[in-house]
């Protein structure tokens, strides 16, 4: 989005101005004057006699295409004052042909025209060194979940900031829009990041501010609200005051302890465990147990994952699994289920294994996991990682993993290998042998059998 910056002098600290669609006037006053139908007021409250009470307009566009992170909004300035208008960066065909005013690198632009603006230029209002600096300051937001009408309400709140919205995570992304908080990759991708997760009514605040130099709202912002089964009830003699629980009539006279409501924080959806919801109660100005953020930001630090796959081109939600494990410092590896003995019989050990949640008889993926797991690799579920991811703890990657597999694994390599097709029983049989010794040529490592490898990050 397009800042104003006004260049702080006389002591003063400088002052931002935060842009979105629409006319905005620059003047000397300190509060928009009535009358004005600017959207936005850019005060300049000052004994400069130069400037005046309506000096200039500032004008902003829609950003017409919000998925294009190229695309800036226009912005112009039209000049309405007695003492001009200077800016540095300008072409010739919009200058005065005459007339002093601003620094040697300025020039004054016509009067009662839209002039375009860019980025960093200098703008000097009046001729005794008001100035303001146009700056570009990036707003990417991506969302989750959403119904088609929100997420268009979303797409037009982001044209009229001049932000950006995307439909993949980026590491530039500042916000995740959800209606609910549910378990997705871009959540857990911006509890990773430690980016904010703000429902949609954040982004129409940010429109809504009184004054452009309002800072956005915090992300946090909460109100202090009576339960929603209690209300005031009627008073005593003398007055004070009472409240009545309107479930059970019951009337006190000390006002029930109040709950925090979050104006910008999603709630919990049904479908969310229950265990995770410690974890993720709102806390500082970020969603997310503070205590968390640091953590889940290196939390597969110098682990390596494979995944097994046959196909060339991996799904949308495979790359999007991967982003999460990569953002918090792991590694990915893949490889193909043919190239599994040749690649990893000596290292399986020290791997964690990204197996399906749930085990397929005769799946090519799933029958070279279980030689891995038969290598001495730890397996581990996507499902895992999401929580270990949540709850901010690594270890979790090495207490769970489905009962169904280790079953899957005995009777494959147990006293079930004869189950298996001869073709395939055939082919594992001399590749165990391999395993073995590869597996007693290799010292055991600690920490579940040394897959805390130092291999990636």
């Amino acid at each position: 989005m397009w800042v104003l910056v006004a260049e702080g002098s006389g002591g003063n600290p400088s002052r931002d101005f935060f842009l979105f669609e629409g006319q905005h006037e620059i003047g000397r006053s300190q509060t928009k004057p009535d009358g004005s139908t600017a959207q936005g007021w850019i005060s300049f409250p000052t004994l400069d006699k130069s400037i005046s009470r309506n000096h200039a307009v500032v004008t902003v566009k829609k950003i017409r295409d919000v998925s294009d992170i190229n695309q800036v909004p226009e912005i112009t300035i039209r000049d309405k004052s007695k003492y001009g208008v200077s800016i540095d960066d300008v072409d010739d065909k919009y200058c005065r042909s005459q007339g002093g005013g601003g620094t040697q690198s300025e020039r004054k632009i016509r009067k009662d025209e839209d002039i375009p603006l860019r980025q960093g230029c200098s703008i000097t209002i009046g001729v005794n060194n008001s100035r303001l600096r146009l700056e570009r300051r990036e707003l990417t937001v991506s969302h989750s979940l959403l119904d088609k009408p929100t997420a268009r309400k979303v797409s037009e709140c982001c044209s009229r900031l001049g932000a950006h919205l995307l439909s993949q995570w980026k590491d530039s992304t500042t916000y995740l829009v959800m209606k609910e908080l549910q378990l997705t990759p871009k959540m857990l991708l911006a509890l990773i990041d430690q980016r904010d997760i703000v429902t949609p009514d954040f982004l129409t605040a940010c429109l809504e501010r009184t004054h452009l130099s309002d800072p956005f709202p915090p992300p946090g912002a909460f109100v202090e609200e009576l339960p929603p089964e209690w209300e005031e009830g009627p008073l005593q003699e003398g007055g004070a005051w009472t409240w009545r629980n309107i479930n059970t009539n019951e009337i006190v006279n000390q006002r029930p302890q109040a709950i925090r409501r979050y104006l910008f924080a999603p709630p919990f959806a049904k479908e969310l465990p229950p265990e995770y919801l410690p974890h993720l109660a709102p806390g500082g100005t970020r969603l997310g147990n503070p205590d968390h953020k640091l953590q889940r930001q290196c939390l597969f630090q110098g682990l390596r994952f494979i995944l097994l796959s046959e196909q060339t081109q991996v799904a949308t939600l495979v790359k999007l699994n991967q982003q999460i494990v990569e953002h918090a410092k792991g590694r990915v590896l893949y490889y193909k289920p043919s190239n599994v003995m040749a690649g990893l019989v000596g290292e399986a050990h020290s791997c964690l294994l990204l197996v399906p949640d749930t085990f397929e008889a005769g799946n090519a993926d799933c029958e070279a996991a279980l030689r891995l797991l038969a290598a001495g690799a730890h397996g581990v579920s996507w499902g895992v990682i999401y929580r270990a991811v949540i709850e901010a703890d690594v270890n979790l990657l090495w207490d769970n993993l489905a009962t169904d597999w280790h079953m899957a694994a005995d009777a494959a390599y147990g006293q079930g290998l004869g189950q298996l097709p001869a073709s395939t029983q055939a082919q594992i049989e001399p590749q165990l042998q391999a395993m073995a010794q590869a597996m007693a040529a290799v010292p055991a490592a600690a920490g579940g059998g040394g897959a805390r490898s130092q291999g990636g990050g």
